[in-house]
């Protein structure tokens, strides 16, 4: 008979033997552009656009490893489908961190591929620099050695005598006097109610001047947006949905959730330019189902759904998003990465990462004070790359408010809809074995902090 232990020893040893340097260059990259950071007085975004990256891959590989850790310690009183689950789930986690042990150096060496324009400042700020340079005052030794001026007599100054004025004695012939009539109009009165309808902002003509928070000023051009991480709480209060097999739907997800349904929004926006910006976006959402779900016969679906959702975008922002504006409005494009997962074994509830291509976009409404309205929609494109697809929709209304340039809160609502599909082969889009339609929507509250 095979020894159980030893098996799992080597089969936790092969993943920790990337894992584990993985993790602890990531820890030692965060230390570095923590200083970095800290320390310099410019070119700070890039930092910490490498200290976001350095601290994914430092919670990604130490997540991975505390997962592999806990399967060994925990294989003699787990369920063998649930032992055979969790090593499957984790087969690649030696590969994953060798990816992440391979992208240390990019993000160690990133830094220095961006060129620094506080080194090279234009001719005309040398020269205005060099014009208001305050002289220093000269040392006592200096005034010894400074020359010294001969006095010169003093010579007499004769100041001339002023000229005598002439005398006119032409007599001055009289202007030649006009009269017209003048139209008299009564007094202009100022009304306070005529300045507030040309000032009213609905109507966008001479809008009142705002003064928003963190963002950057129309009148400084080298004035970039700051940073900022959004952690945001989701609490989903409803699910609707069905489970189908080969077109022919046996089972309907309709239920109110519980108090273990929640969701976690975290996004870090990285500026590359004044308009542009990068943004990372990771959205794990678990829900449970009801008690039909539970009784499924084949055991496709548990009680509980983790929903997880991995992306990265390009944001351009077309118009406001300045200390300024009352409107705003950007477009995000890039790739979204969706799984589900259960406890249970099989189905289309698995660990394949079903990617798509994504866009989106935001508006914003801004008016006198420190809160404003916001809307996102996004949406991901099904698209068969790995046997398996996704179409989603996303829609979310908050309204945030600044309290400070670095720090904002917002709330609202949100709805999420998902159809995920799986097929018996790749880069097709026929013939699904198994579809499985949910919605979502909750309340949602969050943090801003922008750096």
């Amino acid at each position: 008979m095979p020894d159980l232990s030893r098996g799992y020893r080597s089969w936790l040893w092969r993943r920790l033997s990337m894992l584990a340097p993985a993790c602890g260059g990531a820890g030692l990259l965060v230390v570095h552009h923590s200083s970095q950071m800290f320390g310099a007085t410019s070119m700070l975004w890039i930092h910490f656009a490498s200290l976001c990256l350095a601290l994914f891959l430092l919670a990604f590989t130490g997540w991975l490893t505390l997962r592999c850790v806990s399967c060994y310690f925990s294989h003699r009183k787990m369920l063998i489908p649930l032992r055979r689950r969790t090593r499957r789930e984790l087969s690649q986690a030696g590969w994953m961190g060798m990816v992440c042990l391979s992208l240390l150096p990019v993000l160690a060496l990133l830094p220095g591929t961006f060129r620094d324009i506080s080194r090279s400042i234009p001719t005309h700020l040398l020269e205005v620099t060099r014009l208001l340079k305050v002289t220093p005052r000269p040392t006592p030794e200096e005034r010894k050695m400074a020359v010294q001026v001969v006095e010169r007599p003093a010579r007499p100054t004769v100041k001339p005598q002023p000229p005598t004025p002439e005398k006119n004695t032409e007599e001055p012939s009289p202007l030649p006097l006009q009269l017209h009539a003048v139209e008299t109009q009564p007094a202009y009165v100022y009304s306070f109610q005529e300045e507030e309808k040309t000032a009213d902002p609905w109507t966008f003509v001479n809008p009142p001047r705002l003064d928003r928070l963190g963002v950057p000023d129309p009148l400084k051009p080298f004035d970039w947006m700051l940073p900022q991480v959004q952690v945001g709480f989701l609490l989903p209060r409803a699910t609707t949905g069905t489970l189908s097999s080969n077109g022919k739907t046996r089972l309907y997800l309709e239920d109110d959730l519980d108090m273990r349904s929640a969701g976690f929004h975290l996004e870090f926006d990285v500026p590359v330019s004044r308009d542009d910006s990068l943004l990372l976006l990771y959205e794990p959402i678990g829900f449970s189902s009801n008690a039909d779900l539970a009784d499924d016969p084949d055991g496709e679906l548990g009680e509980y759904i983790l929903w997880q959702r991995l992306g990265i975008f390009y944001a351009h922002r077309f118009a406001g998003y300045t200390s300024e504006s009352i409107f705003d409005f950007s477009v995000t494009a890039g790739m979204m990465g969706d799984s589900l997962l259960t406890v249970a074994d099989g189905g289309i509830a698995n660990e394949v990462v079903r990617l798509s291509p994504a866009f989106g976009m935001e508006l914003g409404l801004w008016q006198q004070g420190p809160a404003g309205f916001l809307l996102n929609l996004n949406q991901a494109l099904p698209l068969n790359l790995t046997g398996a697809t996704a179409r989603v929709t996303e829609i979310s209304v908050r309204l945030r408010i600044d309290f400070t340039r670095s720090l904002s809160i917002h709330f609202g609502y949100f709805a999420i809809r998902g159809r995920f599909q799986d097929f018996a082969g790749k880069m097709t889009t026929k013939g699904a074995e198994e579809e499985m339609e949910v919605s979502l929507s909750g309340p949602t509250f969050g943090i801003d902090l922008r750096f």
